[in-house]
């Protein structure tokens, strides 16, 4: 049940396989042949119930049963009548007592699963929003400059090259002066999310956007020929301005940039670029 909560792939496998490995130790050991016996049924049955599970769970899902109570009505079900199975094919008395002792055992496993799988899900949770507000701008949602000095050491020992490009939005301070602090932040979410845009659908879907710090920003790139990098930016610089940035109170803004472009080769690494 635990498999079948966190994989159901893994869950079919391992349920069915559990029963013929007993069919098998039993077979080796002289306590049991191929003919059919109480117990060859009695694995064969149990296959059926665990496939059975899935075709009860699909029932459930489609009439939009919640997951925790999917599971622990499977959970009764399918130990239940694995029980009652035994006591029947192996000819021993199952008492009510006996079955309502496994069903309300099922409960309780069902609960420490599903808690433990709570917790697990919870922490890998909390582990992938830490990473990623580890390796990301708050304000843009870039990659941040702590992202990026781990990329540029990464790329040190790579036989790849690459462009690096550097943005600076021009007369940012005066932006700040004139429209307020708040409006300076929405510009720099604006730019970062055009530039992110831009650069994915335009120029190369594997390059990596960065806010380097302030209002300045970064991308790194598989190399490419700076002119063809430079036309490409260009472009972009025509389509910022022609968008304008627009505040709160409806004023457009016209937004540029300076830029830079170097590239790794023979002669520079990219710590150098």
């Amino acid at each position: 049940m635990t498999n079948y909560y966190i994989n159901r792939k893994l869950s079919l496998a391992t349920s069915v396989a559990t029963p013929l490995l007993y069919f098998l130790y039993y077979y080796a050991n002289g306590l049991a042949d191929f003919a059919v016996t109480n117990f060859s049924l009695m694995v064969i049955i149990t296959c059926l119930i665990t496939v059975g599970q899935f075709v009860i769970d699909s029932l459930l899902e489609w009439a939009e049963i919640n997951e925790f109570l999917r599971y622990t009505i499977i959970a009764v079900i399918v130990n239940v009548m694995g029980i009652w199975l035994y006591g029947y094919f192996m000819i021993q008395t199952i008492t009510n007592n006996y079955i309502l002792f496994v069903a309300m055992g099922s409960l309780l496993m069902q609960f420490l699963v599903t808690a433990y799988s709570s917790v697990k899900e919870k922490q890998a949770r909390d582990f992938e929003r830490a990473r990623y507000n580890e390796e990301h701008d708050a304000l843009t949602g870039l990659y941040n400059y702590e992202a990026y000095g781990k990329e540029i050491k990464r790329l040190s020992g790579s036989s790849q090259d690459y462009n690096v490009i550097m943005f600076d939005i021009d007369h940012f301070k005066q932006i700040n002066d004139t429209y307020g602090h708040l409006e300076g932040n929405g510009v720099l979410q604006y730019f970062g999310t055009c530039l992110e845009d831009y650069t994915h659908t335009k120029v190369d879907d594997s390059a990596l956007v960065y806010r380097f710090g302030g209002e300045e920003f970064c991308v790194i790139m598989p190399k490419m020929k700076q002119e063809r990098v430079k036309e490409y930016f260009l472009n972009f610089q025509a389509e910022l301005k022609k968008a304008r940035y627009q505040t709160e109170d409806g004023r457009s803004v016209e937004l540029t940039f300076s830029g830079g472009i170097a590239s790794t080769g023979k002669s520079a690494g990219i710590s150098s670029a």
